[in-house]
């Protein structure tokens, strides 16, 4: 449980300092993950969150190449949310 609530701030320090300073990386841009913050807290994504999912699948290997949000993208809470959303996870 420890392990899960340290995953969790880290994710809502991301998702503040992400839009303090926001990484962008092409069409790719940490910032819009952001409606996918509840799913991180332990709830079902919602429609939104599974829909910028989508938008941004092509951009999981960016993010999980950042060392910043790579622990994060393959985190089991990442994998769950992709899962319930229906988005194949990638291997980078």
């Amino acid at each position: 449980m420890a392990g899960a609530n340290v995953l969790i701030c880290s994710f809502m320090m991301v998702l503040l300092f992400a839009n303090v300073m926001p990484r962008a990386y092409g069409d790719c841009n940490v910032v819009e993950l952001s409606p996918c913050a509840g799913a991180y807290e332990g709830g079902p994504p919602t429609s939104e969150c599974c829909s910028v999912l989508k938008t941004q699948k092509s951009c999981y290997c960016v993010y999980a190449r950042d060392p910043t949000y790579g622990p994060i993208i393959y985190s089991a809470t990442g994998k769950r949310i992709a899962n319930a959303c229906g988005i194949a996870f990638p291997s980078c």
